[in-house]
């Protein structure tokens, strides 16, 4: 029922809101000057809420006049009325909104209030296209970008719109697009402020990256040129010296012009090589590698041991890591322990704790020593012993250093009001303990991803938890649309966030001030902040967990490891005590978007009968040894075909596979596939792959677990150092002993049998299926109840408790339950099935309607069959909930076999030439169904592109279309005028 004006308001006759939108409508479509005139008239008669739903009917008759929650104010109507008008069809607002900027004498919207609305209702658009089904995602994301184009119209200065748009275009390799969205980059940041941190200029970066990338060469310096003249002096000379490099390797006619603007020395400025780092970040390009070999001339020419010769070697061996080029790595590793070998490392550290002078030098060796040398040496030696004594010197000399530094952040009056609030505190007993969690990953990040859900476990009844995020490059709006960040946020935790710019002097007050029990670092060496504010101490126990093998400082009491992580004999080589946990990560639930095999298939140009083959890293984790070995593999697998992907520089990347590759002959067999925009993405395209080759001597962790979450072996040679380890640890829990090798060799020779015995490969995925249920690397739960143990446990032991509260028990391994394999619609008996059919017959062994299985628990079931059955259920109504309870059913792993009349085959065999009209009959019946009881109608028709879409939408990880079951003696088989008339599809839970 419409609302009425209120008889009270000075209109010559009452009005429904539908008729004062009927005139608004007209006026607007006469001009935008009578349009005003209405609005002004009706604006001041109006309640807030009407004026609101009047202005939504303008644009759609039929829209809704039922609104939640009343604005308060006309200004707010509007905005909530255009909001709600954006999300339907923007380009109908534009002239609505246009028209209301400029009605005089009432103020209903500000241009800056209708941009920032207008971005932020794009944003938010956008992020739900990421979680949006593939087929649907682009229609999504594209209204986005309706409305930052509308936004571009109103403020072509919009630095940030502009960037998105400009990105947009280069995807579309719109080169008009591009020159437009360009130029308006350009003009904005010449007008914008003076640039002086890379860390608030991502975007652009990864713009021009895009465009370095796509060839838009021209585009790409023109834009840098201006990027650098924002820029104050020494840093504009420093990122004309890195644009002279890129010119001379992407355009050559260019370079000249920018000799005279640049020289060597303003390398040493870091600026260039920051923008180098973050410009050619996951690029296509060539970059790392010939910035690395400008700065190793550089570091030539530089005085041996200086800072700055120390400064240019170690970025020259990160960026030669970034282009997989370890040989090289290793030399500059063997280059700095040949000058400064442990001997003479341990005298600079007893000159430090005898409180000699601190200069440059030997600071930049304890930076370089401890975040290049010691994080690097893991991806090119498996030597622990020498590993962990070059650690834990180069902690200590940091740490020497780091403490010459402690009265300047005046820690002892932290330090006494600390205590103070500490002994308080202890004198109550029983209480919770406070932990901590220290670290730079409370994002998408491989260590956020392997910690979340067993950080959302902790039980707050027992453990008051605070995570303190070291925020570097992340920024608000980076984070409002980071899935991970948005799930830490829902945890019982207090939050501390430090954007870049936080002094180390606050991070330490803030921690200390919270008065911890316990304070874990989750970084590692990947990260020097986290590691100055655990070398200063800011709770009584302090461990590392999880960001690598630990750093090695004095101040971190415990390694929080696992029973495979480390052999028995690792211990002498820690200073920390090792607890062991009974896993290292666990996780239970990642977004999958499943992926098209047939398209995925067709990209890659392969054939249901390869074996696909799977190596996935990072550019650092590749070796001579191991690209070796992966292509061996290879080699003696003649059905197989070995995909690469990995972050880093790509080309250097495929070059180091393509060029042995042709040497052994095999060149054809191997592809090359690009980083996918999404996780879920990536995890889609591992349930395609039959077995993945891990690297070495560092294997995986987040792949690893992603990878066996989504049922995919993976082949592992395990090491003698944590990193060596990882994978290994991963697959001992989930009793993958078959991809478990020890030598090169055996690792070769595994790869071999698997990849030419299918049966070993269906062993193997179904092994991981088994541990779904049991195995702790998929629960949590139950390695946060075993966390929490060694907590109390701690702090009763430093005596920080007097006893140890009864806590959670930390359950014993789950067995498995026996679960049924669910036969629907069978005729034919088998001991390892059961029957269900909605008519009692023989051998039937549950009598019900598959669109209604409630006679079953959720996660009850191993697997269902069901071949022609689906296509009896109305494809509107019914087939939706049947697949979703058909899930609902299905244990996590289960499979769901199902077959369908294929009706593109159908149709092609019913309008082939020459076929009789008895044979279209019999084509005509496989389509609509028998008819010889009320439930032999047929009333859906499939192909594989509408049934991978309706398994999707169900919840279904992985979907794969098959040639048979080889399961039972049923129409799955069925061929007619020799062409197979069966969609068969795995759906995987």
């Amino acid at each position: 029922m419409s609302q009425c004006l209120p008889e009270s308001m000075p209109l010559p006759e009452s009005f429904t809101l539908e008729e004062v939108a009927a005139r608004g409508r007209a006026a607007l479509a006469r001009s935008e000057m009578d349009f005003q005139d209405w609005a002004r008239t009706y604006a001041d008669v109006l309640s807030p809420l009407q004026w609101g739903q009047v202005l939504t009917k303008v644009i759609y008759p039929d829209f809704s006049t039922d609104w939640k929650n009343a604005p308060g104010t006309l200004q707010e109507a509007t905005e909530i009325a255009i909001r709600k008008l954006l999300y339907m069809e923007p380009r109908k607002v534009y002239p609505l909104y246009n028209a209301l900027l400029r009605v005089e004498g009432i103020s209903l919207l500000s241009r800056e209030k209708l941009i920032s609305l207008m971005l932020e209702t794009a944003r938010e658009i956008a992020f739900l296209a990421g979680k949006q089904p593939i087929h649907q995602s682009k229609i999504v994301y594209n209204h986005s970008l309706k409305i930052r184009e509308l936004v571009f119209e109103l403020d072509p200065l919009q630095k940030s719109n502009n960037l998105l748009l400009l990105y947009d275009a280069i995807k579309r390799e719109d080169e008009l697009a591009i020159l437009t969205y360009a130029s308006a980059v350009a003009e904005s940041i010449s007008s914008g402020p003076e640039i002086v941190d890379l860390s608030e200029e991502i975007a652009f970066l990864d713009v021009a990256r895009h465009l370095l990338d796509e060839g838009y060469l021209e585009v790409f310096f023109d834009l840098l040129e201006v990027f650098a003249q924002k820029m104050p002096q020494p840093r504009r000379r420093s990122v004309m010296a890195a644009l002279s490099l890129l010119s001379e390797i992407y355009l050559p006619e260019r370079a000249e012009s920018y000799k005279a603007l640049s020289t060597s020395k303003d390398w040493l400025s870091g600026f260039g090589i920051e923008l180098i780092y973050r410009l050619m970040e996951e690029s296509k390009s060539l970059g790392y590698s010939v910035v690395a070999e400008k700065l190793l001339s550089l570091a030539s020419e530089e005085e041996e041991k200086s800072a700055n010769f120390i400064y240019l070697l170690e970025n020259a061996m990160a960026l030669f890591a970034k282009a997989a080029l370890t040989d090289k790595v290793k030399l500059i590793i063997d280059r700095f322990l040949s000058l400064w070998p442990l001997e003479s490392l341990q005298v600079i550290k007893e000159k430090l704790i005898n409180q000699e002078p601190v200069n440059d030098n030997i600071q930049s060796l304890a930076r370089a020593l401890m975040f290049s040398v010691c994080f690097f040496i893991n991806y090119v030696s498996d030597d622990r012993k020498t590993i962990r004594k070059l650690t834990q010197i180069s902690a200590d000399i940091l740490y020497s250093i780091l403490l010459s530094y402690r009265e300047n952040l005046d820690l002892d009056s932290f330090s006494s009001r600390s205590q103070n609030l500490a002994n308080q505190h202890r004198s109550s007993c029983p209480r919770k303990l406070r932990v901590g969690y220290l670290g730079i990953c409370f994002m998408s990040h491989s260590v956020g991803l392997m910690s979340q859900q067993i950080l959302a476990s902790h039980d707050t009844e027992n453990i008051e938890v605070y995570y303190y995020y070291l925020m570097g490059l992340a920024t608000e709006e980076i984070l409002s649309s980071d899935p991970l960040y948005q799930s830490f946020l829902l945890h019982k935790a207090y939050f501390r966030q430090f954007p870049k710019n936080t002094s180390l002097k606050e991070i330490l007050r803030t921690i200390r001030e919270d008065n911890l029990d316990i304070l874990v670092h989750l970084d590692s060496l990947t990260d020097r902040i986290s590691n100055y504010v655990m070398a200063y101490r800011c709770a009584p126990i302090q461990c590392s967990w999880l960001g690598g093998d630990s750093s090695g400082l004095p101040t971190l009491d415990y390694f929080f490891v696992d029973p495979y992580l480390l052999p028995d004999e690792a211990k002498e080589d820690y200073r920390e005590e090792l607890i062991r946990l009974p896993a290292y990560a666990a996780v239970s639930q990642l977004a999958v978007d499943p992926q098209d095999h047939q398209v995925f298939s067709q990209t890659l140009n392969i054939t249901p009968k390869n074996t696909l083959l799977f190596t996935a890293a990072h550019a650092y984790k590749r070796n001579d040894q191991c690209v070796e070995a992966h292509l061996r593999i290879l080699l003696n697998s003649p059905n197989a075909v070995l995909v690469v992907k990995g972050k880093g520089e790509a080309p250097s990347m495929i070059e180091m596979y393509r060029k042995r590759a042709k040497e052994l002959g095999v060149e054809d067999r191997i592809r090359f596939l690009a980083r996918t925009e999404y996780t879920g993405l990536h995890r889609g395209q591992l349930g395609l792959f039959d077995l993945m080759l891990d690297t070495f001597p560092y294997t995986g962790a987040t792949h690893t677990m992603e990878a066996l979450y989504m049922g995919l072996p993976v082949l592992t040679l395990v090491g003698r150092h944590y990193f060596g380890r990882m994978s290994y640890s991963l697959l001992k829990n989930v009793g993958l002993d078959d991809c478990i090798a020890w030598s090169i060799e055996e690792f070769i020779e595994r790869g071999i049998q698997l990849a030419n015995n299918p049966e070993l490969l269906k062993k193997a995925k179904q092994t991981i299926r088994d541990s779904y249920d049991r195995s702790i690397i998929w629960d949590p739960e139950r390695l946060a109840r075993a966390m929490e143990k060694v907590y109390f446990d701690l702090a009763y032991k430093h005596q920080l408790i007097e006893s140890v509260p009864p806590l959670q028990e930390n359950q014993a391994e789950p067995r498995s339950t026996q679960r049924i394999r669910l036969h629907i619609g069978g005729k034919e008996p088998h001991p390892d099935w059961k029957i269900l059919d909605i008519q009692a017959r023989e051998h039937v062994d549950y009598v019900g309607n598959a669109k209604d299985l409630s006679q079953f628990a959720d996660g009850s079931v191993e697997a269902i069959y069901a071949s022609h059955v689906l296509e009896h259920f109305d494809y509107i109504r019914e087939i939706p909930i049947v697949l979703k309870e058909w899930h609902r059913v299905l244990r996590f792993g289960g499979e769901l076999m199902i077959s369908v009349p294929d009706l593109p085959t159908l149709c092609r065999l019913y309008l082939r030439e020459g076929v009789s009209p008895e044979e279209r009959f019999r084509v005509m019946r496989m389509m609509f169904g028998g008819q010889t009881d009320e439930y032999d109608y047929h009333k859906a028709g499939f192909s594989w592109e509408y049934l991978f879409m309706l398994l999707t939408q169900a919840g279904f990880r992985i979907i794969r279309k098959v040639d048979k079951f080889g399961l039972f003696n049923d129409c799955s088989d069925m061929s007619f005028l020799g062409e197979p008339i069966s969609l068969n599809v795995i759906a995987i839970k």
